[in-house]
Formats: structure tokens, sequence, C-alpha cells
């Protein structure tokens, strides 16, 4: 999958760019920095699912504080 510019919107991350920003926290705690599942979070890793910009804002934002 490509990542895909939304201009001002943000930017859809990649499987890859989602799995390197989790690093070494599981998948149900980066789940639960955003407000989702352990599944949806597996999704976004495996490409069957895009992460909306706002939401890897939000990981992004919170896995910066840990």
């Amino acid at each position: 999958m490509n990542q895909r510019n939304r201009g001002a919107a943000g930017t859809v991350p990649t499987p890859q760019q989602i799995i390197a920003a989790r690093g070494e926290i599981s998948q149900t705690s980066a789940a639960s920095l955003i407000y989702t599942t352990q599944a949806r979070w597996s999704r976004y890793e495996n490409g069957k699912s895009r992460m909306h910009p706002a939401a890897w804002e939000l990981f992004l934002i919170k896995r910066s504080r840990e």
C-alpha cells in the first residue's frame, strides 16, 4: 500500500511506518493509545485497513510522551 498524502489533513501511514512507530510495545497497548481494538491495530499493520491521519497523529503524540 502506498502512502497517500492528504495535504493539510495529514498522511496515511504505511504498515511499515506503523510497525516501526509501535516499537517494543504490544499491539494491545498501541491500540489503547488511540482508543481502538487490538484486532483493528493488527489490520493496520498487515495493510488490510488504513489508519486515519488523525489516529496516526494521536498515536505519534502519545507515543512520544511515554
